[in-house]
């Protein structure tokens, strides 16, 4: 069996007229003024988008036709003369895979989502080696290895970017506005890994185009077998499924001097921003931290005017799929003389300053109020988030924004915060809720350096 990736319809788009539909590579690129991107999971989302671009600066480094208003058609037909590098089956060379490994593992290991093995906390649990993923969605699992693979057991290591960082690229309102909002060519490009499959070690620099598509694995699909069983990822029954593949540990290629488009990096540290590892910490909502990250964008980022962003956190520990997860945010970097970044910045500080976080009865620490505390943030601090966040995008969007509306929002939730952590009646009891109620976080007032430093 045969499947080429630039010939094959693997890749899901959603038209912008609402109609879904699978395309190859080239046939999306042609497309690219009438359609979207479309995986429900954003991992995948971000995953092709960038092997997409990383195709796009290819073929602009080797036919030394530049990118402006569309895609030249010179480099279609530069694709179209690669067929050979783009194999994900059959006898010859194959796509981001490699010959001669031992190390047999399910297919499902190319999947965070899919809970095999011990993973039995889930409402869904499937045998290893007996369900099937179909080529299409395969493709998609290989994509991930460059930017989605964690270090853990069995000798598995991190890939470029070492432990996946927060990902982050505008969204316009189509695919095309997104390839021109992040189009970001460097030279020299090098080669990608598909056209030239080398490790680079970690200390070395890194040609950009290796950087963007070197796979933190080694692997190589088994050839799928003919059957009637629905594929594990996207349901499709009738196609023939691949159930195995050979899976080994990449080298050590953890580049301290790469940088990658898609990151944003501190100003201060030059380290990546990370997604907070919550659902191993017992951590909710309201503990993801992305107004930090936003600083950092009115500091750092061009004039772009009123654009959309969106950030991709994926969190894990010791190889086990913790969490992953998308937030799209619209902002007008024209407002970045203002305080908008000062303020985000120190947010998430004002909000641990309210007493709803600091309230000790009596200045005394007790684990029934400590524990009553907890409870509290945690069921009333994700509410407020959900509705905050959709705040904060509207403000972020005006000059003179109004941030005391915001602010305002945790009000509801100090008042059921003050009733339950001060019980009873009288006036020393009324000063006590009072205390509570009117700790709004006021990040405005705050003076602290360093505000989005925070993992």
């Amino acid at each position: 069996m045969t499947y080429n990736l630039m010939d094959q319809a693997w890749l899901s788009v959603l038209y912008r007229n609402a109609r879904s539909a699978r395309l190859n590579p080239v046939e999306t690129l042609r497309q690219a003024a009438k359609l979207h991107i479309a995986y429900s999971n954003p991992i995948d989302r971000f995953a092709v988008f960038r092997f997409l671009m990383a195709l796009l600066y290819w073929c602009r480094d080797k036919t030394g036709i530049e990118f402006e208003d569309g895609i030249p058609n010179e480099w279609f037909i530069f694709l179209s003369e690669q067929p050979h590098l783009f194999e994900l089956l059959g006898d010859g060379n194959r796509f981001l895979q490699e010959r001669g490994l031992s190390r047999l593992r399910p297919v499902t290991d190319l999947f965070h989502e899919i809970p095999t093995g011990n993973n039995s906390w889930h409402f869904r649990h499937i045998r290893d080696y007996a369900t099937g993923v179909c080529p299409h969605c395969c493709v998609n699992g290989i994509l991930r290895t460059p930017v989605f693979v964690q270090s853990g057991i069995q000798g598995m290591k991190t890939g470029v970017n070492g432990i996946p960082p927060i990902y982050s690229y505008y969204i316009g309102k189509s695919l095309k506005e997104n390839i021109i909002l992040n189009w970001e060519m460097r030279d020299p490009a090098g080669e990608p890994f598909w056209a030239s499959p080398q490790f680079h070690p970690p200390d070395a620099d890194i040609p950009y185009l290796a950087g963007l598509t070197t796979p933190g694995r080694k692997l190589y699909l088994h050839d799928p077998v003919p059957g009637k069983d629905a594929c594990i990822i996207c349901g499709n029954k009738g196609e023939s499924l691949v159930y195995r593949i050979f899976l080994e540990p990449a080298p050590d290629i953890n580049n301290k001097f790469w940088r990658d488009p898609f990151v944003l990096y501190r100003a201060d540290k030059d380290t990546p921003f990370y997604a907070e590892n919550i659902l191993g910490s017992g951590r909710t909502l309201s503990d993801r931290k992305y107004r930090h990250i936003l600083s950092e964008y009115y500091a750092s980022h061009g004039e772009k005017g009123p654009v959309c962003i969106e950030l991709i956190g994926f969190s894990s520990e010791q190889m086990k799929y913790n969490d992953a997860w998308s937030l799209k945010l619209d902002l007008d970097r024209k407002n970045s003389e203002g305080d908008h970044g000062e303020i985000l910045a120190k947010w998430d500080i004002a909000v641990k300053n309210t007493q709803l976080v600091r309230y000790k009865p009596n200045g005394i620490v007790s684990d029934r109020h400590e524990n009553l505390k907890k409870s509290l943030k945690n069921d009333l601090l994700p509410d407020v988030e959900s509705k905050l966040l959709k705040k904060i995008s509207s403000l972020l969007l005006q000059e003179k924004p109004d941030w005391d509306e915001a602010i305002k929002m945790y009000q509801p939730a100090l008042r059921s915060a003050a009733r339950m952590l001060v019980p009873g009646v009288g006036a020393k009891i009324n000063l006590e809720r009072n205390r509570i109620l009117y700790s709004l976080p006021d990040p405005k007032k705050l003076k602290v350096k360093g505000a989005n430093d925070g993992k």
